[in-house]
């Protein structure tokens, strides 16, 4: 008799697995092979729930996301105003080694060629949700115009990421979160 998998617990483990790889050996190592080796099992361990490499990726994408906005919430509740526009921005410039792992698969799955690419499209709709975000919470705060301060800080905030993994030595998080925090004092008076 077949063994009974949760489907989501299964999806969960191949992603954790994912940016293990990532984490250890790059983002250009993760394949479905290398992640099957890292849960002990055969390729069909993955396969039996991602198509392909870029299914590979956006599952993780899917994961990392899925966590972050959760502890994104925890870490804004409760606060209003300056204050919990500032945590935000402490919150986006943190970076874990986890978060540089997921910041080159994020890269890599950017660069790839295939127009139909189901990685590509899950970072194009996650950049859409997270600029959705910013401008919700800017929203609340009295910002000036809104929509071109979630522009600015959503440029800022990708151009991290991308700083982040070019030059993680000269773009620590504290440097980032000073600029964010200037940023948003300059956004507060226009």
């Amino acid at each position: 008799m077949p063994v009974d998998v949760d489907t989501s617990q299964r999806l969960d483990a191949i992603a954790s697995a994912t940016i293990a790889v990532a984490k250890e050996s790059g983002a250009r190592a993760v394949t479905i092979r290398t992640v099957a080796g890292h849960l002990g099992g055969s390729t069909t361990v993955v396969t039996h729930y991602v198509r392909n490499r870029a299914d590979l990726m956006a599952n993780a994408a899917r994961f990392a996301l899925s966590i972050w906005r959760q502890e994104m919430e925890t870490r804004l509740d409760g606060l209003v105003g300056r204050e919990r526009l500032l945590a935000f921005a402490r919150y986006w410039t943190t970076t874990t080694p986890d978060d540089r792992a997921l910041r080159s698969l994020w890269i890599e799955m950017l660069s790839m060629n295939d127009p139909d690419s189901i990685a590509r499209d899950a970072v194009r709709e996650e950049a859409k949700q997270e600029r959705l975000g910013i401008l919700e919470l800017l929203l609340g705060e009295n910002i000036p115009h809104p929509e071109r301060a979630a522009d600015i800080l959503y440029l800022l905030m990708r151009g991290f990421l991308i700083s982040s993994v070019e030059d993680p030595d000269g773009w620590p998080s504290e440097r980032v979160a000073d600029a964010a925090a200037i940023v948003l004092q300059l956004l507060a008076t226009v």
